[in-house]
């Protein structure tokens, strides 16, 4: 796929001089005194065994260490084996450690079978809906956050680094052997999001421009209520398009109660029904994308506009929601001729327990959109899912540290599930999802299938059942999900080997027929050495094809090794080779790419990283903005980035040089990233 191309060249410095000034006026700051973080916000989390547990549970024993991790996180499951040590050492002086999986519905079978691989005894909770990791305010994972006895957050650690998990004991030491008062319970936080760039205008060949997003969050908290504003900004330095890619807009307003078992929000909130198959309403916290009409900058949220209610007594549980829906979440927002919400949505879901073993759901949605010069439309749907968790039924599954779970979803247009059963017919509007569990000692597997048909509503967010790889050119290989007629499956394998070593495995597959027969395959192994030793490894090999995108055949492999320099310093390598083919018009071409990253990262400091990559893909090596000349030369890209903690509340990315756009998949949602060339700085910021 061609890729799209924004910036060429590094200009217009005034504005990176501010903000260096600004950076080391927050390090200054945050060197002179250690802030309060605050009280940590309740929670009540359901873990892998279908268990509830709650943040005062755990409280009640000692102080707890939170860290929010995903399956497809890379770093996280470098960081997670340290934390088991941290739980094995500590846990008989107080402490507890939690996992709190930050997984989309779509990656749930794979939160367990991981777990286990990685050999995790600590409890792991499912925060599917990301409603704990708003409220921790969690931007990039992995993301620890260490809370005292008396409930107050001391501090927090974002991403991994060799040497971390060590000054991370000392600070749970020291918390061990003291006790803090509590607050009075009222808050107000707020945390800041800053990119800005500069590069060439992608609408000429040599003018120069700048760019500055700008996102500020507040928040205010007292006992269960809690209220918020967000502000987004978009300021490019030359706007000279029809449709103004400038705005600043107020993006997101709510107020929210929330006892653990009532949760009331209204004004703009996040909700899903099932695995999603019916609606889905999330948002990609950190992630900051870029708009092709009209080139702008903003997050990409996908909330409710309206209001939002869960309950949950005893074995019952009901969530309803009403509101605006965002259906075109590639429009940015304050673009008042295309508006990001159409139509109206109402429904929800019931659910039953089932004597403790398994769980059986309902949901409905009902839809009225009016397009322009069209009368009000209104669709019906309805869904019914199934959960079952043998090892609950049967203890002695238990016992013998086996565990098998399914679940089933089925989801269709004005569908009675008494007269209409389970339709699977081609001109059935239907959406129909299983998935089962298997897991033995530290071993777990998973398979989901995957038929939908006539079902991509614009609302909703279907498992797509593609292995979201972390390693970099794989990622790039991902498969954007057609819903109108797609069927397919995946297979999944987590294990441990002896010696500290881990094996994965992902065998995908799916046929896709909205404009004729497009096919999607691949299988992956990576191995991965023991994280504790003094030399760390990791080797992948992948083959697939994605005829929806034109590759019909890629083999890719690589490898990475991570040497510790002394204590707390890691230099870490990472080499990736792949050899792909593109058919178009029945003419196939091949092509290879490159990707090697060569960094060095030290606890407490941050990491520096120079990044390289090459391609003889034909479709990449002409540049779109040289009309008169045809580039044929083997095309690459070179870039250094450098990530730093700036006191307790702030982190700062630096990135200089030329990074390759692309296909990039987060958290399951696949959306496309621009070229870039010239200096970009990033800064988060936690008040």
């Amino acid at each position: 796929m061609p890729k799209i191309r924004y910036f060429a060249t590094a200009a217009r410095w005034p504005l990176a001089a501010s903000l260096l000034v600004v950076t080391l006026c927050l390090t200054g700051a945050a060197a002179g005194a250690e802030p309060d973080l605050g009280s940590a916000p309740a929670f009540r989390l359901e873990n892998t065994a279908g268990e509830f547990i709650s943040l005062d549970s755990l409280l009640a024993e000692g102080p707890v260490l939170l860290d929010f991790w995903a399956t497809w996180c890379a770093p996280c499951r470098k960081a997670l084996p340290g934390l088991q040590q941290l739980h094995e050492r500590l846990a008989d002086r107080g402490l507890r450690v939690v996992a709190i999986s930050t997984d989309e519905p779509r990656n749930r079978p794979k939160i367990g079978s991981t777990a286990r691989a990685l050999g995790l005894t600590f409890p792991v909770l499912i925060d599917d809906d990301k409603h704990v990791s708003r409220l921790y305010r969690v931007e990039s994972i992995p993301t620890s956050v260490l809370i005292d006895r008396e409930g107050r957050i001391r501090s927090v650690h974002r991403g991994y680094r060799s040497g971390d998990h060590e000054r991370l004991e000392q600070e749970v030491l020291a918390l061990l052997e003291t006790a803090e008062a509590a607050g009075d319970g009222d808050a107000i936080e707020a945390s800041n999001l800053l990119l800005w760039q500069a590069g060439r205008d992608p609408r000429t060949e040599a003018a120069s421009m700048t760019g500055l997003f700008n996102q500020l969050d507040l928040g205010y908290s007292r006992g269960s209520l809690r209220a918020g504003i967000r502000h987004s900004a978009f300021r490019p330095s030359r706007d000279e398009g029809f449709v103004p890619a400038r705005y600043d807009e107020v993006t997101m307003r709510y107020a929210e109660w929330d006892d653990e078992d009532l949760r009331v929000r209204v004004g703009h909130g996040f909700a899903t029904i099932g695995r999603g198959l019916l609606f889905r309403a999330f948002e990609l916290r950190g992630v900051i994308r870029d708009a092709v009409f009209p080139p702008a900058q903003y997050l990409d949220s996908r909330s409710l506009d309206g209001a939002i209610v869960s309950i949950r007594r005893g074995p019952f549980s009901a969530l309803a929601f009403d509101g605006e829906p965002v259906r075109y979440p590639d429009v940015p927002p304050g673009v008042v001729d295309l508006p990001r919400r159409e139509g109206h949505v109402s429904g929800g879901r019931v659910a039953v327990a089932l004597r403790q073993a398994g769980t059986l759901g309902a949901g409905y949605l009902r839809a009225e959109r009016q397009p322009p010069g069209s009368q009000t439309e209104l669709e019906e749907y309805a869904a019914l899912d199934l959960t079952l968790q043998a090892a609950r039924l049967w203890s002695f599954l238990a016992e013998r540290d086996l565990d098998l779970q399914f679940y089933g979803e089925y989801a269709g247009r004005s569908w009675d599930p008494l007269a209409d059963g389970l339709g699977l017919a081609d001109d059935s509007p239907h959406a129909f999802y299983t998935a089962t569990q298997v897991s033995a000692g530290r071993w777990g597997a998973s398979l989901e299938t995957k038929d939908y048909r006539r079902f991509a509503l614009g609302w909703n967010d279907p498992p797509n059942l593609v292995p979201e790889m972390p390693q970099h050119l794989l990622n790039r290989m991902s498969h954007f999900l057609l819903a109108d007629g797609e069927t397919g499956r995946q297979f999944s394998v987590a294990g441990a080997l002896p010696r500290g070593w881990s094996v994965q495995l992902e065998s995908a597959r799916a046929r896709n027929d909205v404009n004729g027969l497009r096919r999607y395959r691949l299988d992956a192994v990576t191995l991965e050495g023991n994280p504790h030793a003094a030399i760390e490894w990791e080797f992948f090999v992948a083959r697939g094809r994605d005829e929806v995108e034109g590759i019909t055949d890629h083999r890719t492999g690589g490898l990475t090794l991570g040497s510790k320099l002394g204590e707390g310093t890691l230099l870490r390598l990472t080499a990736e080779r792949q050899r792909a083919e593109r058919t178009t018009f029945d003419e196939a071409v091949s092509f290879d790419n490159t990707f090697v990253s060569l960094g060095v990262e030290r606890s407490g400091l941050g990491s520096l990283a120079t990044v390289v990559e090459f391609s003889t893909d034909p479709d990449e090596m002409d540049d779109p903005l040289t009309f008169d000349v045809v580039e044929a030369d083997e095309r690459h890209w070179l870039g250094v980035a450098a990530t730093a903690p700036l006191g307790a509340g702030h982190e700062a990315s630096v990135f200089a040089g030329r990074r390759r756009g692309g296909t990039a998949c987060t958290s399951g949602t696949c959306y496309l990233v621009p070229d870039f060339a010239g200096v970009e700085v990033r800064l988060v910021s936690r008040f």
